[in-house]
């Protein structure tokens, strides 16, 4: 709904507005306003929103970067959790910093979250209540945790220094000058941030940390008159408020000339053209109204025509253009653009694509959309309504449109109710009031013609563009009207094979779960998830994969899924398949992974069969286009041996590394296509996908299994059951082995590094250590950031990842991964080695494990209600042939659980000395 429109209304009659009633507001006698609602999606979790409506706009010069400085203080202390006390309880009930924390800042506002809090402890609920209160008037801002946060920070501008933000910040300030957004980087410069000094931040707290300007926004699964009472106690505790301080509007001037702007950068990659409409936004008061909310639904439709029309264009043979588009977007607080852009086809090719763009701006002004148009994006809308009627909105998704509705005057919709009403409207739109709308931000006044592009180039002038603006307004476009192309109809879908036979069927209620034994040798099971009512998951999974495959034959493998679909089915092509599950809500996708071959499906409650016929079909009628294959084969062989982008460098030598250099990790680069062919392609897919025999279909869905085993004899027991089945293969593949210390030249990376650091063991699989290592990594990555960021300022953050595998042989890794300065990256490499080193000879704590456990605990009972995660979890079991740490066995592996038995599983990792630490530049 964050579409900003304006003009006359354009639609005079519509059904009752789907504004929300179930939203508690109110206000403070401190200014503070709030607004609460309840939601169980995710259950038993609860999201607090801080909305402050003052952004880095409110700094005067002298102050630039103090708003965005402020927002990481707000986690330095405040006056009921001093220093770290707010993260340390937070953390202790699994809200994690960094993920479950956080905050943003833009010009005209900052915000913080609590996300994903438990709310089973109404004590935890009050401290987050008192944390918003605490933020609104309560910060310590001392000294030292002022400097602390300014390496922090430092980092963070050097991270952003790249050249998609630089050329960013070229065009807006051409698009918006004149004006205060000109020149004001909200995280201000390097010499900004060395500048601001402890006073001066707290000067700047105290004149614009105003109650009177905060809403707080309290959404989750909680007793609504409850909360409210709670947070009318606590959040009044915070003084009083200057309710006649106006929050800023910071005004656009207005341009009756054209603004031609050329953005180049040395390390820009590929050139772009735009031409953008720059319009005033609807007054916030006004956009709780049937004009607005229908607008909001045609300025979607609008974008839905413009990308087809634009991207028809663009396809055209001899076409300048690449990538084209049509936006309506929100910019700035009061404004959003209306724009028509695409990427220039090659060097040279700059005024073509900038008088085609203009001609298609200036036709779509003259002529508008065309009916077929309107039918085809009315079509697809409608499609669209129907299947987000099955989906539920989160916590943090609710709050995100509470904290529009305050920042923006955005409209509080029903989201339930908001599907009726979008199709009521879409059901009398016309296609005038849809032109008459477009029409109304096509001025000459406010537009700019933006170009992109690497240093080095020629570009048109000025005049050149006013002379082709010039041109293309004469032309009369009632005789040059815009021809969709012809769609043919949506193919028909259906395949009716003779059901095959159950053998036995299999009830266990204490799993809720039911199971066939089928006659091709497959095996069917139905977990019913009754709190996911958004979605039905299918897993056909078999264990085998690429390890089945010999090195020669390997790359075959690897290509086979991509270019068996590429063929279709034996009713429908690709392309057509693709239109029928995108109308119908469903999709199944075929994959062989290293250790299993599989097909992964999701529907919609509405197309579970056309999902189940897609299976059958994917298995029984697959088609194997030999031109495509062998076209496509010779054109590779001729990329593979041109020099290797730094990118894909970077992403092959940290792959080749980690693999321990083994000759199963391959590159699609050199000789890799050589041995792949038409044949070679189908003989993988046979080998994977031939047979149903020794495949496990795993379903999860709300609906009863009654439902389900019609659809399962006629399409998955009618599957062909022949040959034996696979069996994955241990092709040694166990990662690097001792010490691997490197630095790799990839050319990737400018003027940082990027540093890996792993550590693995070969230790038996069991759901105890896989939890073991989860919390491991987790309590790794927090010692890595209270040193690296929080108490030296070395790093912006570090990323911890960690990986559990049962097969080919039981192993654990953690790994760590960040950016550095190229000149201290060895150091900073051996410092969190340390970090670990450490952790391994000191042990973790009993606090750190409470946390650590708190956040899993969290997150597998919230993995629970979804059927998605069911799936995947049970089709991994069926390949690594044994119980997996999951929802059902959470708590009383947890319980098995100790400092004792995490220390010694860290000395047991250590002890392998399977290291590796890698520098790439």
């Amino acid at each position: 709904m964050g579409c900003l429109l304006s003009g006359a209304t354009l639609f005079a009659q519509s059904p009752s507005l789907p504004l929300d009633n179930n939203v508690v507001t109110g206000r403070l006698d401190n200014g503070i306003t709030y607004m609460i609602r309840h939601n169980a999606t995710p259950r038993h979790q609860a999201c607090f929103y801080l909305v402050n409506g003052i952004g880095a706009l409110a700094e005067k010069p002298g102050e630039h970067g103090m708003a965005h400085y402020l927002e990481h203080e707000m986690f330095q202390g405040t006056k009921h959790f001093p220093g770290h006390a707010m993260i340390d309880m937070l953390e202790r009930h699994g809200v994690l910093y960094g993920y479950d924390i956080n905050a943003h800042t833009s010009e005209n506002e900052t915000v913080y979250t609590l996300s994903k809090v438990p709310t089973q402890d109404p004590k935890l609920l009050d401290s987050c209540l008192m944390i918003m209160a605490d933020w609104t008037y309560a910060l310590e801002l001392k000294d030292d945790r002022i400097e602390h946060e300014r390496g922090p920070i430092l980092r963070e501008l050097a991270m952003r220094d790249n050249a998609d933000t630089r050329i960013q910040i070229q065009w807006a300030n051409s698009l918006l000058r004149g004006s205060a957004y000109e020149s004001h980087d909200v995280l201000g410069t390097m010499a900004d941030i060395k500048a601001i000094t402890p006073d001066g931040l707290r000067k700047f707290y105290a004149s614009w940390h105003n109650p009177a300007m905060v809403d707080v926004v309290v959404v989750g699964d909680f007793d609504v008159k409850q909360m409210e009472s709670t947070l009318r106690r606590i959040l009044g505790e915070a003084p009083m408020g200057d309710k006649s301080q106006p929050r800023p509007f910071i005004a656009v001037p207005e341009r009756d000339t054209l603004n031609y702007c050329v953005a180049t950068d040395k390390d820009k990659q590929g050139e772009s053209a735009m031409i953008v409409n720059l319009i005033r936004d609807t007054p916030e008061a006004e956009k709780s109204s049937a004009d607005y909310l229908v607008k909001t639904i045609m300025a979607r439709m609008i974008n839905i025509m413009g990308a087809t029309r634009l991207g028809q264009i663009a396809h055209e043979q001899g076409s300048p253009l690449a990538g084209a588009s049509l936006a309506v977007m929100p910019l700035k607080r009061g404004y959003f653009t209306y724009q028509i852009g695409a990427g220039v086809s090659q060097p040279g090719n700059e005024t073509r694509a900038v008088r085609m763009l203009l001609l298609e701006y200036e036709r779509l002004k003259q002529v508008g959309f065309t009916q077929a148009e309107f039918d085809k994006a009315k079509a697809q809308m409608l499609r669209d309504n129907a299947q987000n009627a099955f989906v539920s909105k989160t916590n943090d998704e609710i709050a995100k449109m509470l904290e529009q509705h305050y920042l923006e005057g955005e409209p509080i919709v029903d989201y339930n109710a908001f599907t009726p009403y979008e199709r009521a409207v879409l059901d009398t739109l016309t296609l005038a009031s849809v032109n008459a709308l477009m029409r109304s931000w096509s001025t000459d006044k406010n537009m700019s013609v933006i170009l992109t592009s690497p240093d080095g180039l020629s570009y048109p002038a000025k005049q050149d563009i006013l002379d082709i603006f010039d041109q293309v307004k004469k032309i009369n476009y009632k005789g040059f009207a815009f021809e969709l192309k012809p769609e043919a109809p949506l193919p028909e879908f259906s395949v009716s094979p003779k059901p095959g036979r159950i053998k036995k069927e299999l009830i266990d209620k204490s799993n809720n779960t039911t199971t066939w034994k089928l006659a091709n040798g497959a095996t069917v099971i139905y977990k019913q998830v009754p709190e996911d009512r958004s979605r039905v998951c299918l897993r056909a999974v078999r264990p085998g994969g690429e390890s089945m495959f010999s090195l020669q034959e390997l790359p075959s493998a690897q290509v086979t899924t991509t270019f068996v679909e590429a063929g279709g089915v034996e009713q429908l092509s690709s392309q057509q398949l693709n239109r029928v599950q995108q109308a119908k809500g469903f999709k199944v996708d075929s994959h062989i992974y290293g250790y299993s071959e599989r097909m992964e499906g999701t529907s919609l409650p509405s197309s579970v069969e056309q999902m189940m016929q897609l299976t059958y079909l994917r298995f029984m009628q697959p088609v194997v286009d030999t031109a495509l294959i062998n076209g496509s084969m010779q054109q590779n062989r001729v990329y593979a041996h041109f020099p290797m982008r730094p990118q894909q460098r970077l992403q092959d030598a940290v792959a080749q590394l980690r693999s321990g250099n083994n000759p199963r990790m391959l590159s699609q680069h050199g000789d890799y296509f050589d041995h792949i062919d038409a044949k070679s392609i189908e003989n993988a897919w046979n080998r994977c996908f031939g047979s149903a025999n020794g495949y496990t279909f795993i379903i999860t869905g709300a609906q009863p299994a009654s439902e389900l085993k019609p659809m399962v004899e006629k399409y998955i027991a009618s599957i062909n059951g022949g040959g034996k089945p696979t069996r994955w293969v241990d092709n040694k593949m166990y990662g690097y082995q001792g010490v691997t210390e490197r630095t790799v030249q990839t050319g990737a990376m400018g003027p940082y590094a990027m540093v890996v650091l792993g550590v693995s063991a070969p230790l038996p699989y069991s759901p105890v250590n896989e939890l073991t290592n989860r919390i491991v990594a987790r309590v790794f990555q927090q010692r890595a950031m209270d040193v690296m960021r929080e108490k030296d300022g070395d790093v912006y953050t570090i990323n911890v990842n960690e990986e559990s595998n049962a097969i080919p042989r039981g192993s654990f890794e953690v790994s760590a991964e960040f950016q550095a300065d190229t000149l201290r990256a060895s150091e900073l490499r051996d410092k969190v080695y340390g970090i670990w080193e450490q952790m391994v000879k000191g042990g973790i704590t009993q606090e750190e494990l409470t946390k650590a456990l708190a956040y899993f605990q969290k997150s597998y009972l919230e993995d629970g209600d979804k059927a998605d995660k069911w799936a995947d979890k049970m089709a991994n079991e069926v390949v690594d042939g044994c119980t997996l740490l999951n929802y059902d066995n959470y708590a009383e592996t947890a319980q098995l659980v100790t400092t004792a038995s995490v220390n010694a599983f860290l000395r047991q990792m250590d002890a392998a000395k399977n290291v590796v630490k890698l520098i790439f530049r």
